[in-house]
């Protein structure tokens, strides 16, 4: 589903801004996410990226390192 400003057209992207980002009128509630709604979504994508980064660094919690690939370096002298 498309969702437009009603005041200008303009596409609605981010259903968490209160605002068109065209024409900067307020957006009527029902075409935008809640503050209840905006918590929620954002607890699940912390989740969902947390869950991420342990899986794509092997560690199932904790300090997740620098969270560079060091994988291709082959001498460690660091540039001596």
């Amino acid at each position: 589903m498309k969702y437009t400003c009603p005041q200008c057209g303009g596409l609605i992207y981010n259903r968490r801004v209160k605002h068109c980002e065209f024409c900067q009128q307020a957006l009527p509630s029902a075409l935008v996410y809640s503050d209840d709604d905006i918590k929620t979504l954002n607890e699940r994508e912390n989740v969902k990226s947390d869950n991420h980064l342990r899986s794509k660094n092997g560690s199932s919690g904790g300090y997740l390192g620098d969270l560079f690939d060091y994988s291709d370096t082959t001498d460690a002298s660091c540039g001596d």
